[in-house]
């Protein structure tokens, strides 16, 4: 028996940050609309929850590393699971590179930074200690890479997503509740003959009801209630 969902702990990292970069990019966007003390809260706080995705990614990372990714189905195509690697590869490279800029950029800036309207934004010291001239010219270059990463973040969001909801449909062989919070249904039965295998998001079906509807799309048996 072999698991194809992910762990508590690295599904509670994937919706947090997710949830987080649902924030970041509509707050982006806004932020210069707003005068005064707001746009000063409104850009401090998108510097804090950026600062927040990369310590995040950071632990994921190391829970990874403790606790390995599950496999993909070997019913899986071929060509779709390098798909798979490649696109969380670059996920999780763009999730550590696009707040690292942005925090190289306010080390870079001549403007104050607070971190959650409570204290100093930690800076890094090799940039802040530079002479103004450098720094601003620094800080050009990492507003740039900021915006391009962002938009290249974004586009692998939205891919990332319709993978997802491609899989979630019935007819689909793989089968989607890899990383939903709570659903540890992700286990492939070689025994006897057993079916069902996890994917990347779950539709609201047990694993018994999902295995009926990958190979009967019209038939999902109603739940008993107990």
């Amino acid at each position: 028996m072999q698991r194809y969902d992910y762990t508590g702990v690295a599904k509670a990292f994937h919706w947090l940050i997710a949830l987080l970069i649902f924030v970041l990019f509509p707050l982006a966007w806004v932020m210069d609309g707003f005068s005064g003390l707001q746009k000063f809260q409104a850009y401090n706080l998108h510097k804090s929850l950026g600062i927040t995705v990369l310590t995040l990614m950071a632990l994921r990372l190391l829970w990874r590393l403790a606790s390995p990714a599950p496999g993909l189905p070997s019913e899986m195509p071929a060509l779709e699971q390098r798909a798979a690697h490649a696109g969380h590869f670059l996920l999780y490279l763009l999730l550590f590179l696009m707040p690292l800029s942005g925090w190289l950029m306010i080390s870079a800036s001549d403007k104050p930074s607070v971190l959650f309207q409570f204290t100093a934004f930690p800076l890094l010291p090799w940039i802040g200690d530079l002479p103004p001239d450098q720094k601003k010219y620094l800080a050009a270059i990492f507003r740039e890479t900021h915006v391009l990463l962002s938009y290249t973040l974004l586009a692998l969001v939205v891919i990332h997503i319709a993978a997802a909801l491609r899989h979630a449909f019935p007819g689909h062989r793989i089968r989607a509740e890899r990383v939903v919070v709570g659903r540890g249904g992700g286990q492939r039965h070689r025994e006897e003959g057993g079916e069902g295998f996890g994917g990347d998001l779950h539709v609201g079906t047990s694993g018994d009801e999902a295995s009926a509807s990958l190979h009967h799309p019209g038939l999902i048996r109603p739940r008993s209630r107990e």
